[in-house]
Order: structure tokens, then C-alpha cells, then sequence
């Protein structure tokens, strides 16, 4: 068995989920979403590399340029605040970009992306690629995506 390995992005406005949804979930910080995320992946034998950037070109570098080291990615492309900034249309593509590589990708938003007023796109469309999408579920919505890539990476061995 190789040692398996998980790529998570989180993007613009990560630092503003303080307030998320008026503390909805209670208090999260992304240095939490970070121990949350190593302690799952660590039950679950996958080494985590978290990271996370308010740069959204630097969000596209690091999907592209490191997606072949890692047998898995999560990502949260920008929180709703963020929505206005974020190019769409270059994220499906970059994301497209992956799909021939077969790696499981789950996005995720801390929030629910079909409420009215969200500016968010939803879930991306990628029909060949290994995506997930979950919403809604606050932190445990990343928990849940590092469960299910687990899942997929042992199925795939």
C-alpha cells in the first residue's frame, strides 16, 4: 500500500469565515479548518497539505502545478464575500485540466450555495472528471470530503 496523499485548497476569504453566516456553525478560523482537516486525515492515513491563498492565480498555480503529487484534491475555491472576485470560468478550466489525470476532486463551501442571494456558481461542471461537490455543512462538509476521497483512493488500489 503507497502512502496516500491530499491536496486542500481553500481560496479567497478563507480569513473572513470568522463571521460566516453570522457564526452559524460557531467560530471557525482557517488555522481550525487546518486542525480539523489533519487530525481527519491523519485517522484516516493520508498524509494533508493544506494551504490556503487570497490570490486567485496562485489558487489556479497550485492545482496545476501540484495536483500530480497528491492522489486527491479538496477544494473551496472562495467564500461568498469573495464570489465577485472569483474568475469562474478560468477555475472550471483549470479544473478540466485535471480530469485527465483520474484524481478524485470534491469541492466544498463552507456555506449553501443555492440559497437566494449566493453569488456563487454552484458545483463545477466538469462531466469527466472524479468530482464532488458539498455544501452547506460548515467545517464537517470538509471532514466529509477527506472520507470520501479516502474512500475512492483505497477503491482505486
Amino acid at each position: 500500500m503507497k502512502n496516500q496523499s491530499l491536496l486542500i485548497i481553500s481560496g479567497p476569504g478563507l480569513a473572513d469565515c470568522i463571521d460566516f453566516e453570522g457564526n452559524k456553525y460557531g467560530e471557525i478560523s482557517p488555522g481550525q479548518i487546518e486542525q480539523v482537516c489533519l487530525a481527519k486525515g491523519e485517522a484516516l492515513g493520508l498524509a494533508v497539505d493544506f494551504r490556503q491563498t487570497d490570490d486567485i492565480e496562485t489558487l489556479f498555480k497550485w492545482i496545476e502545478r501540484d495536483i500530480g503529487k497528491f492522489d486527491g484534491l479538496i477544494i473551496n475555491p472562495c467564500l461568498n464575500s469573495q464570489a465577485a472576485l472569483m474568475d469562474f470560468e478560468a477555475y472550471q478550466t483549470t479544473i478540466e485540466r485535471v480530469a485527465p489525470l483520474k484524481k478524485p476532486v470534491i469541492e466544498v463551501y463552507l456555506g449553501n450555495v443555492f440559497l437566494p442571494g449566493s453569488r456563487l456558481a454552484g458545483p463545477v461542471k466538469v462531466p469527466q472528471a472524479e468530482a464532488g461537490f458539498i455544501c452547506g455543512l460548515g467545517v464537517h462538509g470538509y471532514t466529509l470530503a477527506i472520507q470520501a476521497i479516502e474512500g475512492r483512493i483505497s477503491d482505486a488500489q
